[in-house]
């Protein structure tokens, strides 16, 4: 039997997360559309993958109009259809609540949650002509418990958590399978840019961008909806829905240590 192809459509693809999952799943034998606003880094990254495997659009995923026509060139490469979409594209600023400028606020809202929807509603026509079609949302530990000095970061990725739960029960009439990933920090320039803020020289191991891309393959490949990742975090998963009182006071003093 000839081999079907696959296609993902993956979004904050010029880098860390975005870009190790692309490679991956090059690797894999998939075919891969990459979108970001970086145009060079995305024509870097097809060249390195090859144009055989790998096409990119650049796009900014806040503006619904710019992601759809992406999409309509993904979609004219692909011969109509989508197999997975993994959101990874995000935006984090770290500090005090009161001190970031309420223009950065809404750029993250813009982007984590508006973007993933813009992503998304534009998505579902194609990923419903796939045998199995998956979306793969990049949500975060801060889901499970907001995390002080990224107040809107974990409020965005809540929204993500939220989403995710709802439209893996609505999608599922289109055959559609939704989940999120819910990493810990991750060794990725956008998360470098915040550890003064942070203090994340104080954190002994952070996850590689590679092993999040791992988790995105197996979350493609199955059934579940969420997938903490790292082991503290799957330890708060599982225990948040029991020990909501006691997890809140650990919480509070543990991130008391990453915000001055």
């Amino acid at each position: 039997m000839k081999n079907i192809k696959k296609y993902a459509f993956i979004t904050g693809a010029s880098g860390g997360i975005g870009s190790a999952t692309a490679r991956l799943f090059a690797e894999k034998g998939w075919l891969v559309g990459l979108t970001d606003i970086d145009r060079d880094a995305v024509e870097a990254l097809c060249s390195e993958i090859g144009r055989e495997k790998a096409r990119g659009w650049v796009a900014d995923i806040s503006d619904a109009d710019s992601i759809a026509s992406a999409l309509k060139g993904f979609a004219a490469w692909a011969g109509g259809r989508m197999d997975v979409l993994v959101n990874c594209a995000g935006l984090l600023y770290a500090g005090h609540f009161e001190e970031i400028p309420i223009g950065r606020y809404r750029k993250i809202v813009e982007v984590n949650l508006l973007g993933m929807i813009h992503c998304i509603h534009a998505a579902v026509p194609l990923l419903e002509k796939s045998g199995q079609p998956c979306i793969v949302n990049l949500s975060s530990a801060s889901a499970l418990y907001g995390i002080p000095g990224l107040a809107v970061y974990s409020a965005t990725k809540f929204a993500v958590r939220g989403l995710s739960e709802a439209l893996n029960i609505e999608l599922r009439r289109k055959g559609i399978m939704v989940c999120d990933i819910m990493p810990g920090f991750v060794r990725t320039k956008m998360l470098e840019n915040a550890s003064n803020e942070l203090h994340l020289k104080e954190r002994e191991s952070l996850l590689s961008a590679e092993e999040v891309a791992a988790t995105v393959w197996k979350a493609s490949q199955g059934k579940r909806l969420h997938w903490p990742l790292g082991r503290e975090i799957r330890l708060l998963s599982a225990l948040i829905a029991f020990l909501p009182v006691a997890l809140r006071k650990s919480i509070a003093i543990r991130g008391s240590r990453y915000l001055e």
